[in-house]
């Protein structure tokens, strides 16, 4: 488990500082409003933290808390408010980061069955494993810029 929680740090790490040392960043931008951007990064945050807590109770044999946590953020417990601004940024977003992202909360709902069916920890690791690969390319692809509302320039954010 120490092993996968190392590899996970790693890899962000790599990728934060191939992206900023690298040189120019040739990712795609994607212009939305700064709401938009911030609902979206605020969900990225989200699926980091919730991976984490996923990591820790499956260090622990936890399975009822690792599929309470997964389940917690399936698709099917998206709140009213977060499936309207999917519905929003359906429309403005590249269908190349929708096939991206629409997969995580998936994995979340599948990470919930695996663990409550009696599945195996290495079970939950393959999937986190491969789902992050989503993560991974998602972020060396696209960048998110927000328009400033003064000037509809955009102001451009390196996650």
């Amino acid at each position: 488990m120490k092993n996968i929680v190392a590899i996970v740090l790693i890899t962000f790490g790599v990728l934060s500082v191939s992206v900023v040392v690298g040189g120019a960043d040739n990712r795609i931008k994607i212009n939305l409003a700064a709401s938009e951007k911030d609902f979206i990064l605020e969900e990225m945050r989200h699926y980091v933290s919730t991976i984490q807590q996923i990591l820790v109770v499956l260090s622990e044999d936890d399975m009822q808390a690792v599929a309470k946590i997964a389940k917690s953020n399936s698709l099917e417990n998206l709140s009213i408010s977060e499936k309207k601004m999917k519905k929003v940024l359906a429309k403005k977003l590249p269908k190349g980061f929708q096939r991206l992202e629409k997969p995580i909360h998936k994995m979340f709902g599948n990470l919930a069955k695996i663990a409550s069916s009696g599945g195996s920890a290495k079970q939950i690791q393959k999937t986190l494993g491969n789902s992050m690969q989503n993560c991974v390319a998602c972020h060396a692809t696209y960048s998110i810029t927000a328009l400033n509302s003064d000037k509809l320039k955009p102001k451009s954010l390196l996650w």
